[in-house]
């Protein structure tokens, strides 16, 4: 992929070739200081949060049916055999 990219910049404006260059150096920047923010929170402790958030909003509606199969379509609740 990489010799394709250095093809294109060659043979077409320089524009494309600037504009592809910025574009990864910005996502690489952008990837290290998202990772470095991910790395202090606890995904799984964040997932169960939000989950207790969205099964209160759905008590309140009166559609804990719906939450519960939400749930087991996302495999975070096994069904009962």
């Amino acid at each position: 992929m990489p010799f394709m990219q250095a093809f294109f910049c060659i043979t077409f404006p320089i524009g494309i070739g600037v504009y592809w260059i910025a574009g990864s150096i910005f996502m690489i920047i952008q990837q290290y200081f998202f990772n470095k923010m991910l790395e202090n929170v606890d995904v799984d402790e964040m997932i169960r949060k939000e989950s207790g958030k969205r099964l209160q909003s759905f008590v309140r509606k009166g559609e804990k049916r719906l939450w519960l199969r939400n749930l087991i379509s996302l495999q975070i609740l096994q069904p009962d055999p």
